[in-house]
């Protein structure tokens, strides 16, 4: 029998969704998604100024979850932060994950000075404590979303950077790499076309870890003081 082609991309989706509990994880995950979205809007109001009447509310019919001090309704506002979570998780995880490939590609597939160069410009940024990085750019820039997901780049994609290099060491004296630099191929486009599709998985994986990450530590400076707002 012939068998046709079969793309990288088609692969990685055919392998995706031959799994049920790979599934029934994205639909939980999506289910989450639109309930950050949807819930809030249902009550707009609710987490919004001071409602007297509501202020330490014991959960019932009207206050699923009670109310705070402020007599904000506590289910509403748990959803409304998950936007928040989402956003810096998502958008954190996937800014670290573009530098650190790049700086692991280059380190990882040049060698030499320019490997020395950048692997010693981690290894000092790796070495300053995240809240001194946290607190530098809040005195710069100020508080705010932005700020948060500016720090946790700064501090995060030094991990992948390492990673990336890591694995295009591996990779970079197999045969086919060779086979492409003597056809004269350009090292951009053996990073992209050859190197980077076979480091995929383990980029992937570290991304799916980089999220949460991003979630908690947007909680934890949220909870010490320094989060998007007092």
């Amino acid at each position: 029998a012939q068998y046709g082609h079969v793309s990288f991309w088609k692969d990685v989706f055919r392998r995706f969704f031959s799994s049920k509990a790979t599934i029934l994880c994205l639909l939980v995950l999506v289910a989450i998604f639109l309930g950050c979205i949807i819930v809030p809007m249902a009550k707009p109001d609710a987490i919004s100024g001071i409602n007297a009447g509501a202020i330490n509310a014991k959960p019932g019919s009207e206050y699923w979850m009670g109310g705070d001090r402020y007599g904000h309704d506590v289910f509403i506002k748990a959803w409304s932060g998950g936007r928040l979570s989402f956003l810096v998780g998502f958008t954190a995880a996937f800014l670290q994950a573009v530098i650190g490939v790049f700086v692991g590609c280059v380190a990882g597939y040049c060698g030499g000075k320019v490997d020395m160069v950048l692997m010693r410009i981690v290894d000092v940024l790796i070495s300053i404590p995240y809240l001194i990085v946290v607190l530098a750019i809040q005195v710069v820039v100020g508080r705010g979303v932005g700020t948060i997901i500016l720090a946790l780049v700064v501090t995060g994609w030094l991990n992948m950077a390492r990673l990336t290099r890591g694995q295009i060491l591996q990779l970079k004296n197999e045969d086919y790499i060779m086979a492409a630099q003597s056809l004269g191929v350009k090292p951009f486009v053996i990073m992209v076309r050859h190197l980077l599709p076979n480091i995929l998985s383990v980029v992937l994986v570290s991304i799916t870890l980089a999220i949460p990450q991003a979630m908690f530590s947007e909680a934890f400076l949220s909870f010490i003081g320094l989060g998007t707002s007092d």
